[in-house]
């Protein structure tokens, strides 16, 4: 039986059975997490359908939850935004000024920051989170699974990146590995809470980790070696040497499955890009790339470095959402921005610490290689964290906002 506590304005709580209203929330979000991970699918079929959803969706949170409770990590986003809005003033009067990258991004920023507040006002139970992380696990994997089996080469041509392809529409393979990579990132968090026991998981984690090969995208692979890491000493440091015996087990099971499906899925050239080292550091490889324009980044930065050269001040594509957010919105801007990372960790628990650090490195390490400002998956992260947090820190609390309770 579900149930909803509301806080009426005598202080007391009223005893709300609510069956419908549980199961719709649920689908609501089931929604939303679809359209976030088949966006750019369904844009490229439909159009952007997404921004008009995430509008119903807040519409409909706000009509059942009534009451929300503002915190200083909505403050503290509001601030950051005006200050980058603030921020096209200065980058009007700019040569290169390019309003484009402004109208292309500012109704996500809108929206996702919008989202950000709704629903991290309310206190949900952690095992109503539970059920979201598992829609982000499924969902994610649904997405990869098709991935293996109906992928193509990216734009035609680029064998070595190989992309999921719906009714000829495709997505560019470092956001497919991102998305890829939030699956990954709470199935390796499932396996340690459950100690190894689900298969479930392995499977997920085997398939997901093989369709972010096929991409061939080198900051996915980075970031899945940062996550299979963080697995093997968190392992070590807080279990007994059968637990750890078993851990290793299971990585040598899941580098077996990897290298089986390696051989026969993934493409020659894909393991190629992914591994060769010249790709990373070699003259014309992605990485030396990127190199050359944060070091052309670093002199701008010098060059404006307090209030930065505004939103839309610059051309330049940077590869990197935080050099980029640094450059567009300077010092203060870009501390403004860190200082929700700071509040989350100041605010988490021994209990949750793990689990948000596996979801933050999953969408966050991948956006310091591409522009991932306007991304859902970077958003989704932040998002999710703070959903956890606020979920854990509810159940402390007397009277709540809003409780499920299964």
């Amino acid at each position: 039986m579900i149930y909803i506590f509301k806080k009426n304005l005598n202080g007391s709580n009223n005893l709300i059975e609510s069956n419908f209203t549980n199961r719709l929330i649920k689908l609501l979000f089931v929604i939303y997490i679809i359209l976030s991970f088949y966006e750019g699918y369904i844009i490229k079929i439909v159009g952007p359908i997404s921004r008009y959803y995430i509008l119903f969706f807040m519409i409909m949170l706000l009509i059942y939850f009534k009451s929300i409770e503002m915190k200083i990590e909505h403050f503290i986003i509001v601030l950051w935004f005006s200050w980058k809005l603030g921020s096209i003033f200065w980058a009007m009067g700019i040569t290169d000024f390019n309003f484009n990258i402004i109208r292309s991004h500012i109704f996500t920023h809108i929206g996702m920051i919008a989202l950000f507040v709704v629903l991290t006002s309310v206190n949900f139970k952690f095992i109503f989170i539970n059920k979201i992380l598992d829609y982000f696990l499924y969902i994610s994997f649904s997405l990869a699974f098709f991935g293996i089996f109906f992928s193509n080469s990216y734009r035609g041509n680029a064998t070595s990146r190989q992309v999921l392809s719906i009714l000829g529409t495709e997505m560019d393979p470092n956001n497919l590995a991102a998305l890829y990579l939030m699956g990954i990132a709470i199935s390796v968090y499932y396996l340690i809470i459950n100690n190894f026991k689900e298969k479930k998981y392995i499977v997920i984690l085997v398939l997901n980790s093989a369709a972010l090969f096929l991409t061939a995208s080198r900051a996915g692979f980075l970031t899945l070696l940062l996550i299979l890491t963080i697995l093997v000493i968190y392992t070590i440091i807080n279990n007994t040497t059968p637990k750890i015996i078993k851990m290793i087990f299971i990585i040598l099971i899941f580098i077996s499955l990897v290298y089986y499906l390696s051989i026969h899925i993934i493409p020659e050239e894909s393991l190629e890009r992914i591994f060769s080292i010249q790709g990373y550091t070699g003259e014309g490889g992605s990485g030396s790339i990127r190199l050359r324009l944060w070091s052309k980044a670093r002199d701008m930065f010098l060059v404006k470095p307090f209030f930065g050269w505004g939103w839309g001040g610059h051309n330049l594509g940077l590869h990197n959402t935080f050099i980029t957010l640094l450059i567009d919105t300077g010092i203060i801007g870009f501390i403004l921005f860190i200082i929700l990372f700071f509040i989350l960790y100041f605010k988490s628990s021994s209990d949750n610490k793990l689990l948000i650090t596996l979801i933050l490195i999953s969408s966050m390490v991948p956006s310091f290689f591409i522009d991932a400002i306007n991304k859902r998956f970077f958003w989704n992260g932040i998002i999710l964290s703070f959903m956890i947090v606020n979920s854990i820190e509810s159940d402390r609390k007397d009277i709540k906002i809003c409780d499920y309770l299964l």
